[in-house]
């Protein structure tokens, strides 16, 4: 093998021959796509009031998820509800949950509202969320784990005290609880 071919090897596998004579390779910067990472509030559930699945979240099983929220910081949300929405899978994360309250009559709505600020993130499942969002195809719902303690008289499971907020997911407007 002659010097200019192994050479033109060595260029072909560093991809640099720069590197190969001692010279420091050039600086490459890398600029990812501009996402301003847009922020939202948005209803998720209202307390002591029937959701679309027949529970009752009360307000203080709410109060107590916003200040373990408080205590444990943002949360991971993601699109859709999968393994009854109590894992969230990182391929799936969409936005970030920044703020949890409570807010009575939140827009115009009746009740008190476990409110979310959601920050939509720049990863594949947070663009296709960002589209939906700007076409109002989507809604949030609480994802968690804990007992449903009892039947109400019409039949409506009531959350207990012992429930624990995994998440907030994007679902399908108008199809959520």
């Amino acid at each position: 093998m002659t010097s200019t071919r192994r050479e033109f090897l060595i260029e072909s596998v560093v991809g640099l021959g720069a590197i190969c004579a001692g010279v420091s390779p050039p600086k490459t910067t890398i600029h990812p796509p501009k996402f301003d990472h847009p922020t939202y509030l948005y209803p998720c559930v209202t307390a002591d009031v029937p959701n679309k699945n027949g529970r009752i979240y009360p307000r203080a099983v709410l109060e107590k998820a916003v200040a373990d929220f408080k205590n444990g910081g943002d949360m991971y949300g993601q699109m859709g509800m999968h393994n009854g929405g109590v894992v969230v899978y990182l391929a799936d994360v969409s936005h970030l949950v920044k703020n949890l309250e409570l807010r009575d009559n939140f827009q115009e709505q009746s009740g008190t509202q476990l409110v979310a600020e959601i920050r939509v993130l720049c990863t594949p499942q947070g663009k296709v969320l960002q589209k939906m969002l700007d076409d109002n195809l989507v809604e949030f719902r609480t994802a968690g784990i804990g007992p449903m303690v009892r039947c109400n008289e019409d039949g409506n499971l009531v959350i207990g005290s012992d429930f624990k907020l995994v998440s907030v997911n994007a679902i399908q407007a108008g199809t959520g609880a």
